[in-house]
């Protein structure tokens, strides 16, 4: 009876321990997807903001079109904040296509705010906005795209071709339509051909490059 007790008590030990270590797991995953928070304290009643933190993957779309469908019928601005490193290509394409429909309903903002990030394939999310906001200590980062981030991403070796091939689609898919400056664009795509291009929210301001609209 002893034994079979002692065995009962380390067994439900042993599941205590697993449970414990799935939901650290869970938790980990989560945080590596990057997640969503809705800020309506603050906003004016006629506005929500959706501020996402993380790479551009799994399930920011899924997030923000759950929400979207909550807030679609009032009319009301959305602002989409963004503090993100980047992420894929292909799945950003994705999350775009969303932001479009978006606009067709609801007035969509974009910021990223002051210390946030808006890195590699984030800057495309961030252009859809028709109206762009960002702090001037905001953080910025420009590059060509690379083998793992490119339209699809099974894609694991690439040659020179193919890397100017790619970054010339984001360029007429994403940045022009957002009428930016064409010199600084210009000046962007000689950049980035030496590697990645850091700057700042000032700097994109000062340069008049056309990607924040307001700064603050």
């Amino acid at each position: 009876m002893g034994g079979a007790l002692v065995n009962r008590m380390v067994w439900v030990g042993l599941m205590g321990i697993i449970i414990v270590m799935g939901q650290q797991f869970f938790d980990k995953l989560a945080r590596m997807g990057g997640t969503l928070t809705v800020i309506t304290d603050g906003q004016p009643l006629d506005t929500v903001k959706l501020r996402w933190e993380g790479p551009i993957q799994p399930p920011m779309k899924e997030r923000i079109y759950e929400e979207w469908q909550k807030w679609r019928g009032e009319k009301r601005k959305i602002i989409l904040s963004l503090n993100s490193n980047g992420g894929l290509v292909s799945y950003g394409g994705k999350v775009i296509t969303l932001l479009r429909k978006i606009r067709k309903s609801n007035k969509l903002v974009t910021d990223v705010g002051y210390g946030d990030k808006c890195l590699s394939m984030c800057v495309p999310i961030y252009l859809q906005g028709e109206t762009r906001m960002a702090s001037r200590r905001s953080v910025w980062m420009f590059h060509e795209v690379r083998a793992r981030e490119a339209v699809s991403d099974k894609v694991v070796s690439s040659d020179r071709d193919d890397i100017e091939r790619w970054t010339q689609q984001i360029i007429d898919r994403y940045f022009i339509p957002a009428k930016l400056d064409k010199g600084w664009l210009r000046d962007m795509e000689i950049r980035i051909k030496s590697g990645d291009y850091w700057t700042s929210g000032a700097k994109l301001t000062r340069e008049k490059s056309g990607i924040i609209h307001r700064v603050y």
